[in-house]
């Protein structure tokens, strides 16, 4: 049996930020991965703002960093859309199996302990104490990892809710699936992310193509309660059938393929006795977009101070750790993805009477001059309390 005073599941941008965080005030971290590396596995765009990438030093960004992005390209059924980049909030694309390595070393540095391969099957709390039994995805071997407090950043799967009942739960209409292909385009002069909106691309999400330096990273998602086909056949049809898309992206080399869930909704607990949950596992994903790097690496840093304060008075109660949720849920981010998911769920009701529904959200969103009606509209519903 191994010990430690927090053992953190999941080396992604919310679990090594928690990690490294919780290290730097000199307690016993391991840090669990169960790919060969951190972001190995990871399916997702790469998209970040110039905000979260203060996480790095200047050294690191220029390791990470694929391409400076200038603005955005939306692909409507009726229009196209171009939104230049703020001059004060550059934008960056990053290959997450490089991001997310780099964050884990960060925690590494700062004196936490990385496990990669490993698994964790099973959780198990007594006397105080938080028990993870973990299973080496190379040897099979089993072990048990003893400590005060237990961070999930594991993704939409977590072992938390399975376990504790913490967590995101999934279910079809709060899941979304995707798809991710990486296609070689050595040189490529796109400096924009590009986003299609279309039934045939998604029924309830969209398509994507965000540049690299020699490579463009091209997806699809689906919310699965409307997803009419899988996601592989959504992605083909962007590959050789769209009429944009199609153009740039028919014929070319592809490198790389996965397949993840993606939470599209917030979990409605996140602490409990000795344990935090984090990032995806959480749910949170701000669903307008997709985007969940910023608030991973948020409730990440968050839970981290939490856990530090619970170290320090050596109270891991499920009453001392609530401020973890009390404190999230005063934050900006929370506050932004409150909203998002208000808005998506009334443009979901409306979308069993028109199937363009979603497409009318993400330009609703999308236009400046739209903003005061959508802040409107969110003001006359929580008035009712939604």
């Amino acid at each position: 049996m191994q010990k430690a005073d927090v053992v953190v599941i999941g080396a992604g941008p919310g679990g090594s930020t928690a990690a490294r965080e919780i290290a730097k005030n000199r307690f016993n971290v391991l840090l669990l991965e169960r790919a060969k590396y951190p972001g190995e596995k990871n399916t997702c765009g790469g998209g970040l703002t110039s905000d979260t990438l203060k996480e790095l030093d200047e050294s690191i960004k220029s390791k990470v960093i694929e391409k400076r992005i200038v603005g955005s390209i939306y692909y409507m059924p009726w229009k196209t859309l171009v939104d230049p980049c703020k001059s004060d909030c550059p934008f960056f694309n990053v290959q997450r199996r490089v991001f997310d390595n780099f964050l884990a070393k960060e925690a590494v540095k700062r004196g936490a302990r990385l496990l990669t391969s490993t698994r964790a099957i099973d959780v198990k709390r007594k006397d105080g104490m938080i028990t993870v039994l973990v299973k080496n995805q190379k040897t099979g071997e089993k072990d048990n990892i003893q400590a005060r407090i237990a961070i999930f950043a594991d993704g939409p799967g977590t072992l938390a809710f399975r376990k504790l009942g913490i967590g995101f739960e999934k279910r079809p209409n709060t899941t979304a699936v995707a798809m991710v292909r990486e296609v070689k385009w050595e040189d490529n002069p796109l400096n924009h992310n590009e986003f299609y909106y279309d039934p045939n691309v998604s029924t309830w999400g969209y398509g994507w193509i965000f540049p690299y330096k020699d490579r463009v990273n091209v997806g699809v998602y689906c919310l699965l309660s409307k997803a009419k086909q899988n996601s592989r056949a959504y992605l083909d049809y962007l590959f050789r059938k769209h009429p944009i898309a199609s153009k740039k992206l028919d014929g070319r080399e592809i490198l790389h393929s996965s397949g993840a869930l993606i939470p599209y909704r917030h979990a409605k607990k996140i602490y409990e006795n000795s344990a935090l949950v984090v990032g995806d596992a959480a749910g949170t994903i701000n669903i307008s977009w997709g985007e969940g790097i910023r608030y991973a690496i948020s409730s990440g840093r968050l839970s981290a101070e939490i856990a530090v304060k619970a170290l320090e008075k050596a109270d891991f109660s499920e009453r001392f750790l609530s401020q973890y949720e009390k404190e999230w849920k005063k934050t900006e981010e929370y506050k932004t993805l409150r909203k998002s998911s208000i808005l998506s769920n009334i443009f979901l009701e409306y979308s069993r009477l028109d199937n363009f529904a979603y497409c009318k959200l993400r330009e609703y969103i999308i236009q400046r001059n739209n903003t005061n009606i959508i802040m409107a509209l969110f003001k006359a519903i929580t008035r009712f309390g939604v």
